[in-house]
């Protein structure tokens, strides 16, 4: 599965992708037939409800500090839009998408090229990169002003540094990797966690290795480069808005987790009295947020207190539900291509107040400037995405799996390469998913687009080294006096 490919190992990335330009044509081609689904009907750009929160006049176009610098969401996917608006003119939002296409394009080539770096056949690395290409519910959130095709983009790309990293542990791949990393948590911040993952994973295979001495800048540069934005921010965030956090969306998210495990009703903290009141009165935090707005401009901080409160009142039923939600989120199939079946593609007018609030999603069929727009990707799309989501269900469904194998393999073989690959991929996977589980709320499925083609990465690796251990095995059963796989280096 993992065929041996030498040569690759001492190419550059420009090199690989001409020595395999028939491969990548190939997978450009996927892409040209993931596109043509998406768009052969409707090529309009899609401003939801949660993509105003990006899109408003104060948020975009780099228009300053106090745009790149906003209370509900991180600079990051703001300073692309705004790039975007700077080539095509403000507001043009068909830039936005064209620049969105090209990014999940770019990321299935990378994701070509990084099992092909690692050693894969050709052909398992074209149909992986292939079929994430090809696939209509990845490819459809190009048309979404939000930060999702980004975030795809940027996990591959440090993905591809971080190969480097394993092989030449130097300050300056710790550096590459670290700008890679910084500009994952601004994009989207429930990824935060994505850059320390990988970093454990590097330590501890240094300190496996007997080199973690040797290897100490770059673990040190990678991680003061990741994760100093991140602080930059947080009180940037709390001079410019006032709001102690890295975002008032996560306060919000946490409140949310109140009325999705059922708790709404459970006896709070007396200094919460008057919020477990209103709480109880409300169906759902939207309800609650229409009827109590004053929350808002305190950046929704005095909800999260109260959720955490809570939480730590009744921590049985937290994890039970949180625990839950990850399983749900492991288990979860991707069987549909859209989100919806005659959603509303909206434009904002900058020149009035958007009559949208966050919930409504995209059916609002009599609100004004939204237009019809179609995101069907008709019947073939369907039974293609079905297909392709298969695989990527089943890599979720064996993460625990590709977690433990690449675990043990990485203890038993430090200086295996696609042992620690395995579990570093498997590692971000799982990061990512209980995040998801802890501080999401509802959209699971959308909470897991930036890590699908990962998933489809771990699941590959994990047939890779179940692989290897059966190989090594049999050889062990047919010859005893040979090295055991926990013994072969």
């Amino acid at each position: 599965m993992a065929a041996a490919n030498p040569a690759s190992r001492s190419r550059s990335l420009p090199n690989i992708l001409i020595a395999n330009g028939p491969w990548v044509a190939l997978v450009l081609a996927a892409a040209a037939f993931g596109q043509w689904l998406v768009l052969r009907d409707g090529a309009v750009p899609i401003v939801s409800s949660d993509g105003l929160i990006y899109y408003l006049p104060d948020a975009h176009a780099l228009p300053g500090l106090h745009g790149l610098v906003d209370a509900k969401v991180p600079g990051g996917y703001p300073l692309l839009l705004g790039f975007a608006f700077v080539i095509g003119g403000r507001d043009n939002l068909d830039v936005v998408l064209a620049m969105q296409a090209v990014l999940l394009v770019a990321a299935a080539v990378e994701t070509y090229a990084l099992l092909t770096v690692v050693g894969f056949h050709r052909l398992v690395a074209t149909l992986v990169a292939a079929a994430l290409a090809a696939a209509p519910w990845l490819v459809q959130w190009e048309r979404f002003v939000l930060a999702e095709s980004l975030s795809v983009w940027l996990i591959v790309t440090l993905f591809l540094a971080f190969t480097q990293l394993l092989r030449h542990p130097t300050w300056r791949w710790g550096l590459v990797c670290g700008l890679i990393a910084a500009a994952i948590p601004m994009t989207r911040a429930a990824l935060v966690l994505i850059p320390g993952t990988l970093l454990v994973v590097f330590v501890v295979r240094q300190i496996a290795l007997r080199r973690a001495r040797q290897h100490l800048a770059a673990a040190i540069v990678f991680l003061v480069v990741s994760y100093l934005p991140v602080a930059v921010y947080i009180v940037a965030n709390a001079a410019v808005n006032g709001c102690y956090c890295y975002t008032s969306i996560g306060n919000l998210n946490l409140f949310g987790k109140i009325f999705e495990y059922g708790m709404k009703d459970l006896p709070a903290d007396p200094k919460y009295a008057t919020i477990a009141q209103q709480v109880a009165a409300s169906d759902g935090p939207n309800d609650f947020l229409v009827s109590h707005p004053e929350y808002a401009q305190q950046n929704y901080s005095p909800l999260s207190a109260y959720a955490r409160s809570q939480f730590i009142r009744y921590p049985g039923t937290v994890v039970r539900h949180t625990l839950g939600d990850l399983r749900n989120l492991l288990v979860m199939n991707v069987d549909h291509a859209v989100l919806l079946e005659h959603p509303y593609a909206c434009l904002n007018d900058p020149n009035l107040p958007y009559p949208l609030v966050t919930g409504d999603a995209l059916q609002a069929a009599d609100v004004p400037l939204c237009s019809r727009t179609n995101v069907s990707v008709g019947k073939l799309g369907e039974e293609v995405n079905r297909v392709i989501y298969g695989f990527i269900f089943l890599a979720y469904v064996l993460l625990p799996l590709s977690l433990t194998l690449g675990a043990a393999l990485a203890w038993m073989q430090p200086r295996r390469e696609h042992a620690w690959l395995l579990l570093a991929v498997s590692g971000v996977v799982s990061a990512v998913l209980v995040t998801a589980s802890i501080t999401g709320y509802i959209a699971f499925d959308r909470l897991k687009i930036p890590v699908d083609s990962m998933a489809l990465v771990s699941g590959v690796l994990l047939v890779g080294e179940l692989w290897f251990v059966a190989t090594r095995l049999r050889r062990a059963l047919r010859n005893p006096t040979e090295p055991s796989p926990a013994s072969s280096a």
